[in-house]
């Protein structure tokens, strides 16, 4: 389902994450933004890493590869933004709480 909500927003001819606007007044990606980001790599990141080793899933995997990379050359966040304090922070939350669910112990932590 995750993947699925990702892949309408991000992926396509024409992904709605291309009509997304920025106010002016900011200089950098806003802090709720990176939330999002965070989350959202987060989670195509945990999906590799649960279902990656499994041979019965790697025409899925592939896909969610794919779709991890589309992500981030559409997000197009800096190195800078990428290892801000919002996107490690926002990350390990959810390391801490789903990913031990998840038993993935750091392994989407990417």
């Amino acid at each position: 389902m995750a993947l699925r909500v990702i892949s309408a927003f991000f992926c396509g001819n024409r992904p709605p994450i291309t009509r997304l606007m920025i106010a002016k007044e900011y200089t950098g990606m806003p802090v709720g933004f990176l939330e999002c980001w965070a989350t959202v790599l987060w989670t195509l990141d945990a999906i590799d890493a649960v279902l990656g080793r499994s041979a019965r899933h790697q025409g899925f995997i592939e896909f969610v590869r794919k779709a991890r990379a589309e992500v981030a050359k559409i997000l197009g966040l800096t190195q800078s933004e990428m290892k801000s304090e919002t996107m490690t922070s926002t990350k390990s939350k959810l390391d801490d709480a789903l990913g031990v669910r998840l038993r993935l112990q750091g392994k989407a932590a990417a």
